[in-house]
């Protein structure tokens, strides 16, 4: 995926599960087929999404408890990195699956 000035931007997994969500969408209205494994991998590529986003909010949930009603600042004196702003690593075969899903659903008649 290619930002401006042609560098590369990292896929978030919010990227990947909107993506996905927009091609299983897609499927469903254009009547497209899509073969069972391409389902399947389809259907394990969302759930990971899923999995992934609620572990994400859960550690801000407990991110804001710890941190109080203050937390909107800037933190300990420590540099800590807050972990609602860290990206949760995606995989590189469901970034490569999910390119292909897209071909096979572009490509199903």
């Amino acid at each position: 995926m290619s930002g401006e000035g042609g560098r590369e931007t990292p896929l978030t997994v919010e990227d990947i599960y909107i993506e996905a969500m927009t091609l299983d969408a897609e499927i469903r209205v254009f009547r497209r087929q899509l073969n069972a494994a391409g389902r399947r991998e389809l259907a394990r590529i969302i759930d990971f999404c899923r999995s992934s986003l609620r572990r994400k909010l859960l550690l801000r949930s407990v991110e804001q408890a710890q941190g109080g009603a203050g937390a909107g600042g800037g933190g300990p004196a420590g540099g800590r990195r807050s972990l609602s702003s860290q990206n949760l690593s995606v995989p590189a075969d469901i970034v490569a699956d999910s390119r292909r899903l897209e071909l096979i659903a572009e490509t199903a008649v």
